[in-house]
């Protein structure tokens, strides 16, 4: 996966994360009562989502952005807009702590995840091998929910998945939004 995302075309990347915004943003809709969500942004191979942050706060909504802290912990802080975000760990866009407040993982209603892959049959995700999100999902409010984004090439039938991994339950890619069937969880 990591030689096909790496084989993407600039051009390529750039489209697909104008239609993947767009599949967002079409509709509020996926919003529900969540007041604050997660964003995700920097390393090359994962869709920009950077144009969500004025459309969230069009429709009264939140955006955070994780920081990695000490022992690997990433924590999620208030973003405003783009200009409050700086190149941090692996390139990851992160907030600039001291103009961003810090937030606990149980204030977020909804978390957008990256990912290597996601598994279109029950909702896996392969990370990086970090385990960066695995920790912050285990933190989430029961009703929270996490929505994998990515291109469609890493969307495939199955990952690998371990008993502590938490799925995710619907995906959106450049072709649109898939729920994933809750029995498959």
């Amino acid at each position: 996966m990591r030689t096909l995302l790496s084989e993407l075309q600039p051009g390529q990347r750039e489209s697909g994360s104008r239609r993947i915004v767009e599949w967002l943003t079409a509709s509020d809709s996926w919003l529900e009562d969540a007041g604050v969500v997660s964003l995700f942004g920097g390393i090359s191979t994962e869709p920009d989502l950077l144009p969500l942050l004025p459309w969230l706060r069009e429709r009264g909504r939140r955006a955070a952005f994780f920081a990695i802290g000490g022992a690997g912990v990433m924590r999620p802080h208030l973003v405003p807009d783009a200009a409050a975000l700086v190149p941090g760990p692996f390139g990851v866009l992160s907030p600039d702590v001291s103009k961003c407040p810090p937030l606990d993982a149980s204030e977020l209603g909804i978390v957008l995840l990256p990912g290597l892959a996601f598994s279109t049959r029950d909702g896996a995700r392969l990370g990086r091998g970090k385990g960066y999100y695995d920790r912050v999902l285990t933190r989430l409010s029961p009703g929270a929910r996490a929505i994998g984004v990515g291109f469609s090439v890493q969307m495939i039938e199955s990952v690998p998945r371990e008993p502590h991994d938490v799925c995710v339950g619907s995906l959106v890619s450049e072709e649109g939004w898939r729920a994933v069937p809750s029995d498959n969880r």
